[in-house]
């Protein structure tokens, strides 16, 4: 990613989330119920979610930056009904194996997640994506505007259990690939079978000094 990208990403993503937090309304997240947890992860129950994706070619963290420019642009207004909606959680990123297949400017939600398209990567690899937002729950699959840019996939999640891990600071490669295989033993410790690609989810914004920024690690497990 060049500077002039980061630079316009940051700027977007600044003013999505200070969009949303000028809000009175609390940021929309994905609905679940904690069925178990440990010391290093919890396994939870989600709702059926309704999502807007595209999928993106590149390395994780430039992948990220292409496909939130994408929806952005979306919620922002690039749709059949221009109307604009409260940011909601998540942003995510995963494996083009899980994409499925669009506006009025619609909530963005938290986390950012991401999963390469492939088994594990190095940043610098070049991989196909699936870069997510989840949409506010007011929104179903006939409700939610249609986008005008066909890159721009809606459709709804099924409901899952996950397997997730918490961590804090700057979500690098380095750290998120360690954090990975971390969650792979604390599944299989639990006996459980992983279903797919582990996602990596983010829910703050740019500006969010890394002690205080909120990161997850999770992949659907069997139940």
């Amino acid at each position: 990613m060049t500077f002039k990208q980061l630079a316009s990403l940051l700027l977007l993503s600044s003013l999505i989330y200070s969009t949303a937090a000028c809000s009175t309304v609390p940021i929309e997240e994905p609905k679940y119920t904690v069925i178990r947890s440990s010391d290093e992860i919890e396994i939870r129950e989600y709702k059926s979610q309704l999502v807007a994706e595209t999928t993106v070619t590149g390395n994780r963290k430039q992948a990220a930056g292409d496909g939130f420019r994408i929806l952005a642009d979306y919620i922002f207004g690039n749709n059949r009904a221009s109307d604009k909606i409260a940011m909601t959680a998540p942003v995510s990123q995963s494996d083009k194996k899980q994409a499925i297949s669009s506006a009025e400017k619609i909530a963005m939600t938290a986390p950012v997640s991401t999963a390469p398209a492939s088994t594990e990567s190095s940043d610098t690899e070049q991989n196909s994506h699936v870069v997510r937002f989840s949409m506010p729950e007011e929104y179903t699959i006939d409700t939610l505007p249609q986008p005008n840019n066909p890159a721009v996939i809606v459709r709804v999640i099924s409901g899952r259990t996950m397997a997730a891990m918490k961590f804090s600071g700057y979500a690098r490669e380095a750290t998120v690939i360690k954090k990975k295989e971390k969650l792979r033993e604390a599944v299989s410790d639990a006996n459980l079978t992983l279903l797919g690609e582990i996602e990596l989810a983010q829910y703050n914004p740019p500006w969010t000094p890394g002690p205080m920024r909120r990161n997850e690690v999770m992949v659907q497990v069997a139940k």
